[in-house]
């Protein structure tokens, strides 16, 4: 380029930005004819892995410098048109694909410990959604879109150089490979741009011209519809912020003449055919854009231009709403849904949605500026949309809001509403006369620095707690004017109802939990939603934030429920407008656990509320009424485990909406405090315990996993050729950090199988040969000690089972077996010993197989252990252990043996995930879980969410007297561990659960001298959700080990089948000096 312009006087190096590893974006402004010519700008190479776009580039490049009187149309491009061409944009990444990684597609930023990169077109600031359509929220995934709306310096820098050239640019082009299209706006919605005619009618023209060169087909339409639908597109970007055309081809990925297809790894040879088809393109583009409008006459106006900053920037001047209407619309179609749905995601549309569009039969109410009334009634009218007109003007209802006399100052009442200001003072006097009850609370600052304040009202201890808050959404006056007369109220009234619940519940009463929007809609903007952070040019008012807990108010306000979870019995959320009461869930059509109970609670709550004043809510869970996330109420639910949670939305149902005019501040206040009293008395009248299985805790905010793909049963087994598994050395914090960062993203494609727990403990990873050359990099960047382990896991699963496998029918321990050849065993067993032998059915997996079991007991009376097995798919070892010991309890004649085989009860399950272990049989060695849609290590979305723990907790609680010691056999590593797992804190018989267990490991190194280590879970690593911490915290089972069975890493999961016997061998002779020593003790006691 640098040689270009030097030869060319046209010719100028330009710089678009830089790059993450300091890197220029360099680009050529090849312009004959300054100020006369209008602007065309090319962006290529924006995936690093496109290598043809950049080739296809440069020599259009060279073509439009070169091009002769001979050929007049290239020729007059070049002296016409004003052209920004930049062949490379993702520079950094383009390098990694030449040295390191050909198919890599993103820039190279670091994204936490292990990951890199972001997609550049998926982080423009248009539409742009963490995890939004098209895009991943997965740091590691290729269409990452960034942790924000250009959280990259190449998009961010670009983006910049591209507003200084606004008033010179009237069309943007983007290359891209390989689908063979021409695309147009928009992504994020199936809805067309306003411009959509011009652009086919371009776009057919272009295609025409592309396919008379060398034949290549083209399809074409706007991006959502034509390729895929997706958010943070530069030219979605372009086209929305500067309102000229963005348009986006994808190369050919053929060769049109021979038909052999390459798809993205275009050959060399291809680039001159591709640059020539495109370049005809680009003429006729080009002829037609200038007779649409976008050449030389200039551009035909801004489609969509967001200034939202100067509608946040708090001026002296007070907005008003001066005959802004608000209609009721409407909903009788999908597709009417589908169009107010977009009309509300567009936050330039200048529409404010009151309510929004949910489901079929449900109106919208909809607030239209005077200045889009012709295009609201065209929209409407189009769409063939009923409206109201329900609010004539906005203003006169802000205007008439407070009573036309107001309380002198220092005085304060719920005759009329009152700023921050005046509410802190009013929580300061009575924080001052009832000192007795009420403790101060600040929870944290907001973004602008306020205290977010609250109070506790207690009158004695040992009380259950209530949660209030209040005042979310800025603009819902009505919300923290209810708050603070029921805290009166609870200070002051004599009533008997209302002071039996001021004083036997603890009351956590915040106000104002958004005190920024809150003073905004005071001083500036009555309308204001949000809070007062600032995220770029993104003014939706539903905008959920960059990512969970963004903003300080609720991430400070979550940190404190979580930490009074165990006093908080109710969480209320005050909210307005709608007259509605909602439980969860929001984001989901699944009924909560205690749904009956959340129904019954809300209709008794109804009915108090309309006795007052007639007064009719509407009860249902939040997503019956719209489908959202995030919102307060699910994660109390789910997350903080607050069983009880609803959402008020208080008056009216659209008359006067969010701008309730004062005098119903005391009607609406009295009917809510009403309704929270018959709350209160229905919650107490179902005696809500605590949760029989109660979550032993929780690991923060699980990654999304994407894992349909893994999930699905096909017909192929998958293989692990040349997948291998190297040892890795711990030896820093900042190196544990990496490895369980790396573990925690599904998309990663390592194996983890061992788990980084701590310094000076190794960790086994299966790496699979597409992610060698990055293993090998994360490894030397954090300067990781490695040891190959396994050249081929193939090789160690075509070597597991014997050579020659028993006949059918025949069963053995020389072999693994499929779960039906088990369960056929079984059954044998059953018949054959059916004096001792009773079949168990623990109840169904998730694809409906049986959770097979049996009760060997020899005599009434005796105290009973339980086994469970392959609980994770993988570990064949443990089930075949569990039924060679089932054998010999029913078979041997060793005395040792028929002493503990008939002194016991034995609960023995052999495989508790049948799913799962069938799918390691069948399809995918490796697979460790059961059979649900969800992640590797996923806990799942709360505790015993799959059947099959849930019913084998039921039935272990039926029987919890019966059993006194509890055993889970897992593989491998050989260990031996006892509670706890989730804390530090050691079990209450630590001292005995150790002695047992070194007496265990002693009997099973003396046999092949295998030797285990003996610790309790907690001190190999920190995990929540285990069945021996359940069994021994929830059950009350106070002996329960994990055995981890053989070896400690040269075969892993993979255990060839001749070791069976001797790892069952000395497993059960462990188990009798095990049972030995708990006899010693006094555990086998009923």
């Amino acid at each position: 380029m640098y040689s270009l312009e030097e030869l060319y006087d046209e010719v100028t190096v330009i710089q678009g930005g830089t790059t993450y590893e300091g890197r220029n974006i360099l680009g050529v402004n090849i312009n004959r004819n300054p100020g006369q010519n209008p602007g065309i700008f090319i962006e290529s190479q924006i995936h690093a892995n496109e290598w043809i776009t950049s080739g296809s580039t440069t020599w259009i490049i060279n073509k439009l410098l070169t091009a002769t009187t001979a050929e007049p149309e290239i020729k007059n491009l070049a002296d016409n048109i004003n052209w920004y061409i930049f062949p490379i944009i993702n520079v950094d990444g383009y390098e990694y694909t030449r040295n390191v990684y050909r198919m890599w597609r993103k820039t190279r930023s670091q994204q936490g410990l292990i990951c890199n990169g972001v997609d550049p077109n998926r982080n423009w600031d248009v539409y742009w959604e963490k995890g939004g359509i098209g895009s991943s929220a997965n740091m590691c995934d290729g269409t990452f879109a960034g942790p924000e709306a250009f959280s990259e310096i190449e998009t961010k820098s670009l983006s910049e150089y591209i507003l200084s050239l606004a008033d010179n640019l009237n069309f943007y082009i983007g290359f891209h490979s390989a689908a063979n299209m021409l695309l147009f706006p928009w992504g994020h919605t199936n809805n067309p741009s306003p411009y959509y005619p011009q652009f086919m009618e371009i776009a057919t023209a272009t295609v025409n011209a592309l396919h008379a060169r060398h034949g290549t087909n083209y399809t074409y339409g706007p991006v959502y519809s034509t390729i895929y639908p997706t958010t943070g597109i530069s030219a979605d970007w372009v086209h929305y912020a500067l309102g000229i055309p963005g348009f986006t081809y994808e190369f050919r990925n053929m060769n049109t003449a021979t038909g052999e297809y390459y798809g993205a790894l275009a050959p060399p040879e291809e680039i001159q055919p591709n640059a020539e088809e495109v370049l005809d393109s680009l003429v006729v583009l080009v002829q037609k854009a200038t007779e649409n409008g976008y050449g030389k006459m200039g551009k035909n106006g801004v489609v969509l231009i967001f200034i939202c900053i100067l509608a946040t920037i708090v001026s002296c001047e007070k907005a008003r709403f001066d005959n802004y209407r608000v209609f009721t619309v409407g909903v009788d179609s999908e597709d009417q849904i589908k169009v107010l749905l977009d009309l509300e995601r567009m936050s330039s549309s200048g529409y404010d949605f009151w309510t929004s569009p949910t489901k079929i039969g449900r109106s919208v109410d909809i607030m239209v500026p005077p200045h889009k009334s012709a295009e609201f009634e065209e929209v409407m009218t189009t769409y063939q949309f009923a409206t109201t007109l329900k609010v004539e003007n906005v203003q006169e209802l802000i205007d008439n809001e407070q009573p036309k006399f107001r309380a002198r100052d220092g005085e304060f009442g719920w005759t009329q509403y009152h700023t921050i200001e005046e509410i802190y003072a009013w929580l300061d006097l009575m924080l001052e006369q009832y000192s007795n009850v009420l403790t101060p609370i600040n929870a944290g600052n907001s973004y602008e620095g306020q205290p977010i304040r609250g109070v506790l009202l207690s009158y004695r201890e040992g009380n259950p707690a209530v949660f209030i808050e209040s005042n979310t959404h800025a603009r819902e006056w009505i919300t923290s004017a209810t708050a603070t007369y029921i805290l009166n109220e609870f200070l002051t009234s004599t009533d008997p109802d209302i002071r039996r619940i001021a004083q036997n519940y603890d009351w956590y009463i915040f106000p104002i939990y958004n005190p920024d929007g809150f003073r905004f809609t005071h001083e500036n903007n009555r309308m204001w939603r949000k809070t007062r952070s600032r995220h770029g040019l993104i003014c939706k008012e539903t905008y959920a934030g960059p990512e969970v807990f963004s903003e300080p108010e609720t991430r400070q306000i979550a940190d404190f429920v979580l930490q009074h979870a165990n006093h908080i019995k109710l969480y209320l959320s005050f909210h307005s407008y709608g007259q509605l009461l909602l439980y969860p869930w929001c984001y989901k059509s699944e009924p909560a656990d205690n749904f009956d109970d959340l129904v019954r609670i809300g209709t008794a709550t109804y009915d108090r509320l309309k006795e007052i004043h007639g007064t009719e809510y509407t009860v249902e869970s939040a997503f019956d009424l719209y489908i959202c996330t995030g919102s307060s109420i699910d994660w109390v639910y789910g997350e903080a485990g607050i069983k009880l949670g609803f959402t008020y939305e208080f008056r009216d149902t659209g008359r006067y909406g969010f701008i309730l005019p004062a005098d119903q501040i005391i009607p609406n206040a009295i009917e809510i405090l009403q309704s929270i009293i018959a709350m209160l008395d229905e919650s107490d009248s179902l005696v809500h315990t605590e949760d029989r299985f109660d979550k032993m805790g929780k690991i923060g905010v699980v990654l999304t996993f994407v894992c349909i793909l893994a999930t699905i049963v096909s017909c192929e087994k998958a293989r692990f050729d040349d997948y291998r598994v190297f040892t890795v050395r711990v030896d820093s914090e900042d190196q544990l950090k990496v490895l369980r960062e790396l573990e925690s993203v599904s998309s990663s494609s390592y194996d983890f199988w061992t788990s980084p727990t701590k310094i000076g403990r190794s960790v086994d990873i299966m790496v699979p040969p597409h992610k060698s050359a990055e293993f090998e990099e994360v490894m030397t960047t954090y300067q990781f000690a490695t040891t190959l382990k396994v050249e081929n896991v193939q090789e160690l699963i075509d070597n597991e089972q014997p050579k020659f496998r028993a006949r059918d029918g025949e069963f053995g321990w020389t072999q693994y077996h499929t779960l039906e050849e088990i369960y056929a065993w079984l059954d044998l067993m059953l018949e054959q010993y059916s004096t001792v032998l009773t079949p168990i059915d623990a109840g169904n997996s998730f694809e409906g197989l049986p959770i097979r079991g049996v009760l060997l007991s020899y005599r009434e009376g005796n105290p009973a252990v339980f086994i469970e097995s392959n609980t994770h798919a993988r570990e064949w070892i443990t089930s075949a252990t569990a039924t060679y010991v089932l054998n010999e309890f029913l078979t041997s004649t060793d005395p040792d043996i028929r002493r503990i085989a008939e002194s016991y009860d034995w609960y023995i399950f052999p495989n508790v995930n049948p799913d799962g272990f069938r799918f390691s049989h069948e399809n995918n060695r490796m697979w460790r879980k059961t059979r649900s849609r969800n992640g590797l290590t996923y806990a799942g979305p709360q505790g015993f969410s799959e059947p099959e723990t849930r019913q084998l907790a039921d039935f272990i609680l039926d029987h919890v007297n019966h059993i006194k010691v509890f055993l889970s056999f897992h593989s491998y590593s050989q260990l031996l561990l006892y509670p706890w797992s989730y804390t530090a804190e050691r079990a209450d018989n630590y001292d005995d659960l150790h002695q047992i267990g070194v007496v265990t490991g002693d009997r099973l190194k003396e046999l092949y001298d295998t030797e285990y280590t003996i610790q309790s879970s907690y001190e190999l690593y920190i995990s929540t959700g285990t069945s021996v911490d359940w069994t021994y915290g929830q059950a009350g089972i106070r002996i329960g080990y994990t055995y981890e069975f053989r070896d400690t890493g040269r075969y892993g999961f993979i255990l060839p089948a001749d070791q069976i016997i001797p790892n069952a061998v000395e497993v059960l002779q462990s188990m009798i000096a095990m049972l030995d020593e708990c006899e010693n003790l006094g555990y086998m006691t009923l």
